[in-house]
């Protein structure tokens, strides 16, 4: 399976590449191509596959590569073969390599290496819903945000047992269905293959460029900024284990590319890079809207400062030689202008009719003020809201250092006041507790006021800090312990004293930790408290947990599902989904009648949905249960293990709002059910029927 989990991984590089083509005949350097590649595929693919949905026209990786591989070869033809460039910063191969390292250990040390499968199942809220639209799109290739369901091809649109469909941000969906189009692999391999390359690769390489546009190309900083960018524990690491939130974690990995590609048009670097960029930028942006609507306004806060400082500047360049109040005063009500402007912008989007059910939703309030200022010290930011992680004090220092040093440069001072706005925002949600609606919507709102979410922000917001904390420590070790050095064999091997510093603080934040396993408590009991707790110890031991609880599907119910699929082909299957079958289509492919918990009570839900699930068993006594399974066109009747998984996040039966009388048609189905004709049987509960009249 691990075989497969690789293919897949190709799969999405391979998805990558006529986007890479195309940056490079438009100029962008082999580097800048490979970087901005992930965040232009995900946004063309969506966006190509939005219009071809709107004309009805099925997409696949064929149908949507082609145009991007036509307009690459033009863009060679006509920009670069005439040796056209963007002006984009060098960064070295060293520095590139020592992101993708850091990147892809940790990826595989934290994530990979804990999953205890390439198909491990995040049990929560929206698995199903995420497995379902993934699935139904690379079924019916339509590939919209515009009416998204589990039901989409033809022929489930006409038996669908309630209708559901509205809008969502697919983008990211749209994306891992093309690889389960082009590998059929499962769908819970292809998601949680792309977390891997966009956390490992995606993620380091895009703050790899943003960082050597915010730093001028300063070497050191640049490469302290691979050991931070990864060195937090609330994001990446902890948003893959929360939700789950897919495309919101997709988003946030892909934005420093985004931020990176926007810095760079709008940095003064010529003619030719503003227009390329801008070209470039625009559909990014509606891809990272597509992705999740919230990474704009993360975009927003991560950039109005540097964007404020921008306008400031060019005022002040226009007006060069003039002295007085005027030229001191204009270069600042610029900078107050935009300010405004974007809060304008905010207020509005808040006011939006679109935005009002994610704007008021409220999670609850969690620290103290006292408490949740010790937690922006010490990094754990979401303790007692989600999973509590160890601090992280080293880390912690130097983002408070770089930000010190940041406020001290008029280059750099837009990180400390990032820093402080993305701080503020995450500690007045986590702490508010007037009067809902007020100000803590309108500054959490956009993310759902979900702590979370704000703490995975405010994380982007401390990197460039952070790696500004890191160079200057390093650097002041190395001027003030530089001689002694010298004579050191280390250094006379042309060790730099400021890698060691880097190494040290790798070492330092990256430890593991030390856990006693449940048979050593039990035999030893005063071994209870004896672990020895890091931040990515923890982090470890979370994803271990969280991936590796016990499955809503036993080993038996898995290879069961696995036989009904190539026994039932395309055909529709009647199932209970509170029994275990809500995840045979997203899953395995099997098209069930019911894909989703919440059909039963639903305002809209058909007549024949009602009559199957309740009357089914009796469809001998009752003549307009037959006329409803008759017009589904079913073939067969899937029957699972009604009884609860113990320690499942999903406990399927007998627990929650769901009555068991929702689908007593179903599940009180028997062999001697009339016009039921048994043709697949595991153990007692693992039954499948084919429906004979």
């Amino acid at each position: 399976m691990w075989l497969s989990f690789a293919l897949v991984c190709a799969t999405y590089l391979l998805l990558f590449v006529p986007n890479a083509l195309l940056l490079l005949g438009l100029g962008f350097d082999v580097f800048w191509s490979a970087m901005l590649s992930p965040l232009v595929s995900i946004s063309l693919y969506a966006i190509l596959g939005q219009v071809l949905a709107l004309v009805g026209i099925a997409s696949s990786a064929p149908v949507l590569m082609a145009p991007i591989l036509l307009a690459a070869l033009a863009a060679w033809l006509l920009i670069r073969r005439k040796g056209r460039r963007v002006a984009t910063p060098k960064v070295d191969r060293t520095t590139i390599l020592l992101y993708l390292c850091v990147g892809l250990g940790l990826g595989t040390l934290v994530y990979l290496k804990n999953l205890p499968s390439p198909d491990a199942l995040f049990q929560a809220f929206d698995t199903a819903q995420h497995l379902n639209v993934i699935q139904a799109f690379a079924d019916s290739g339509r590939f919209s945000s515009l009416g998204v369901s589990a039901y989409l091809t033809a022929a489930d649109k006409a038996i669908c047992p309630a209708q559901t469909s509205g809008f969502y941000p697919a983008a990211w969906h749209a994306f891992c269905a093309l690889a389960v189009q082009i590998t059929s692999c499962k769908v819970t391999i292809a998601i949680n293959a792309s977390e891997f390359l966009m956390v490992a690769v995606a993620y380091p390489l895009g703050w790899a460029a943003l960082l050597t546009l915010a730093f001028g190309g300063d070497r050191g900083k640049v490469r302290a900024g691979a050991l931070v960018c990864m060195a937090f524990s609330s994001f990446p690491w902890q948003l893959i284990m929360f939700g789950p939130v897919y495309p919101n974690l997709i988003g946030f990995c892909i934005l420093p590319s985004a931020m990176a590609l926007f810095m760079l048009a709008f940095g003064g670097l010529g003619r030719r890079t503003f227009v390329t960029s801008v070209i470039v930028l625009l559909p990014c942006l509606l891809g990272l809207a597509l992705l999740h609507p919230n990474t704009i306004f993360t975009a927003l806060v991560l950039l109005m400062f540097w964007c404020a400082r921008c306008v400031r500047d060019s005022i002040a360049r226009r007006l060069e030689g003039r002295t007085g109040r005027l030229g001191t005063m204009l270069p600042w009500l610029g900078w107050l202008a935009f300010m405004l402007l974007c809060l304008a912008f905010w207020v509005f989007c808040y006011r939006l009719p679109a935005f009002h059910e994610i704007v008021t939703h409220n999670w609850k309030t969690y620290a103290t003020q006292p408490q949740m200022l010790y937690n922006l010290l010490a990094l754990t930011y979401t303790n007692d809201f989600c999973y509590n992680v160890a601090p992280q004090f080293v880390l912690g220092a130097l983002v408070v250092v770089g930000a010190v040093c940041a406020a001290m440069s008029s280059k750099t001072r837009w990180m400390t006041l990032t820093y402080l706005v993305a701080g503020f925002i995450l500690f007045w949600v986590a702490t508010y507790t007037g009067v809902p609606g007020r100000s803590r919507n309108l500054l959490g709102g956009f993310w759902y006021t979900d702590p979370m979410r704000l703490a995975s922000m405010f994380v982007l917001a401390s990197i460039p800090c952070a790696s500004l904390g890191l160079a200057f420590v390093g650097q002041k070790v190395a001027r003030l312990a530089g001689g002694r050095y010298d004579a050191t064999r280390l250094a006379k091997r042309g060790v730099s004293l400021f890698a060691i510093v880097l190494a040290a603080f790798a070492l330092v934040n990256y430890f593991p930790g030390f856990y006693r396993s449940p048979q050593e408590v039990r035999r030893d009991p005063k071994l209870q408290n004896a672990d020895f707790h890091t931040a990515f110890g923890d982090l470890c031991y979370i994803v271990s947990d969280v991936y590796g609880g016990t499955s809503p599907l036993s080993q038996d119910e898995k290879d069961f599902l696995t036989k009904v699929a190539t026994v039932v082909g395309d055909d529709l299957v009647i199932n209970d989904p509170s029994d275990g079958s809500l995840y045979a289509y997203g899953d395995y492919g099997i098209r069930t009648y019911y894909r989703s918990l919440t059909i039963p009570g639903a305002g809209n839900e058909t007549l024949d949905s009602q009559r199957i699930r309740t009357w089914l068993s009796h469809m001998g006594q009752s003549p307009d249960t037959r006329a409803s399974l008759k017009r589904t066109g079913a073939r067969y009747v899937l029957v699972m293990d009604d009884t609860d998984v113990p320690f499942s996040f999903i406990n399927l039966r007998g627990t929650g709002s769901k009555s068991r009388a929702d689908f007593h048609g179903i599940e009180s189905v028997r062999e001697d059910t009339p016009d039921l004709k048994l043709v697949l049987k595991s153990g007692s509960n693992l039954r499948l029927y084919k429906i004979e009249s």
